[in-house]
């Protein structure tokens, strides 16, 4: 039985290294924008997982970081499903409840370097993959922003967070 436990445990702890704990999702009208950022203090390890770019008509979209410090408009983020729903109650204990990282839509960060720009036709969904982008410290300056640029559409960032 002790056993067992064990294995339990280390499932749970490799489970949720590979599963999402937050999603953001914002249907904009007019272009939008949404800002994953860091804490000034008191910061998780913050690793992206993957999104994703919907326009209703054609539009750009890019990949941000390091942009200003995001103020407006602060938005929830939720989990990303049941299964990480669990792993976060049984992790919360070690690494806290809700996200720390802090969420905005329509955000007003700017100046970011640009990691990759997409062209998007009308009515297409560019899934991504953001694995490898991570944001480590602290300051509200330590952040990640999906954009695109006009029309009616939708973005989606998902991520986990460790110590």
């Amino acid at each position: 039985m002790k056993l067992l436990c064990m294995l339990l445990l280390c499932c749970v702890s490799l489970c949720a290294e590979c599963i999402p704990q937050y999603i953001a999702r914002y249907s904009y009208t007019s272009g939008g924008a949404i800002t994953i950022q860091q804490l000034a203090s008191g910061s998780k390890t913050v690793e992206l997982c993957s999104g994703f770019v919907y326009c209703a008509s054609a539009c750009t979209a890019t990949e941000e970081v390091s942009g200003t410090a995001a103020t407006a408009t602060a938005m929830a983020a939720e989990s990303a499903s049941a299964t990480a729903s669990l792993l976060i109650l049984l992790r919360a204990a070690s690494l806290g409840g809700g996200p720390v990282a802090s969420v905005f839509k329509d955000s007003n960060s700017s100046s970011g370097k640009v990691l990759m720009p997409y062209i998007l036709v009308a009515g297409e969904k560019l899934p991504l993959s953001l694995e490898g982008i991570g944001l480590l410290g602290n300051g509200t300056t330590v952040n990640f922003t999906l954009r695109s640029s006009t029309g009616t559409g939708e973005l989606s960032v998902s991520w986990k967070e460790r110590r």
